[in-house]
């Protein structure tokens, strides 16, 4: 699996098909070999997949993944737009490379490729199936997706490729403010758990395993809730603890650290330091007890 970025995508188109399916409401079991968009322009569809059902309609478009099994019921008189594709130009596939991959014949050049799977941590909405429902600027964009096609001039491969590339920065917008972590309770609840739990082990596979999410899409939660990465969260929240400890206790600084889980008590007095300009001794005289007045020091996130 390859772990990327969804602002580093350069699509490569595959295969598209706009037709009518044929007229038949059997349920039928198939697999994908390539990322897919389906595109319902009229009609209806039951789709399954991941242990996922959606309900399709006019209008609505459907994301899914490589390798998965997956079920349709199709109404009769349906017409879709079918757009098999890499998030990003795989090298053409040989007999003796990536044996677990699905060959897909590309189009064009008629060559295997083998689309690689993604994970994108600013984009786990990509990590599963979703459905969108009618937007005019996706309908727009698979509109000139199909009129390229048909056409057929000068680069056409190069110009479906820019409208797809931007046609997949509208659905990540689109389902991302669909899901936004910002209303989801167990972004609350993630949060909670590291408030209470700093002073000890924290880190995104013991996080993601306690709240059953992928540690990227638990990174993504964090980032859209307070505007930090999960580890700099985490070393705030520390910090914070830190800064509690340190004017309200005589615990040593040694102690201090350990408690917070940092390497050593070097480690601690170096991060303590980056993020507020001293050393943790200094911030204890400064606001011991009281006795000269206790002073805020503000942690800056653009330095953790």
């Amino acid at each position: 699996m390859k772990y990327s970025l969804f602002s580093d995508i350069a699509p490569n188109i595959l295969r598209l098909e706009n037709y009518p399916t044929p007229i038949s409401q059997e349920r039928t079991e198939k697999q994908t070999a390539a990322y897919r968009l389906l595109y319902l322009r009229q009609g209806a569809i039951e789709f399954e997949a991941m242990g996922k059902q959606f309900s399709l309609k006019s209008g609505d478009l459907l994301f899914f993944l490589p390798y998965q099994n997956y079920s349709t019921v199709i109404d009769r008189d349906t017409v879709l737009v079918n757009i098999n594709f890499d998030f990003f130009r795989t090298p053409e596939a040989s007999r003796g490379e990536a044996p677990r991959m699905v060959y897909f014949a590309d189009e064009v050049s008629g060559m295997p490729t083998a689309t690689e799977l993604c994970m994108f941590s600013d984009a786990p909405e990509f990590s599963e199936p979703f459905r969108l429902e009618y937007q005019p600027a996706i309908e727009d964009a698979v509109d000139r997706l199909c009129e390229e096609q048909n056409q057929r001039l000068i680069d056409y491969r190069l110009r479906q490729n820019a409208i797809l590339c931007d046609l997949l920065v509208q659905i990540h917008r689109q389902a991302a403010a669909a899901e936004n972590p910002r209303l989801l309770p167990v972004t609350a609840e993630i949060l909670a758990y590291i408030n209470e739990n700093c002073e000890g082990p924290l880190d995104r596979k013991r996080i993601g395993q306690l709240f059953h999410y992928h540690p990227n899409t638990i990174n993504h939660m964090v980032r859209a809730a307070t505007g930090m990465t999960l580890h700099q969260y985490i070393t705030d929240t520390r910090l914070h603890r830190a800064m509690e400890l340190l004017s309200t206790t005589e615990q040593p600084v040694t102690e201090i650290a350990a408690r917070l889980d940092f390497y050593d008590s070097s480690h601690f007095a170096a991060v303590f330091r980056r993020n507020t300009g001293m050393l943790p001794t200094e911030y204890r005289e400064r606001t011991e007890y009281g006795q000269n007045g206790k002073k805020e020091i503000s942690l800056s996130k653009n330095h953790i």
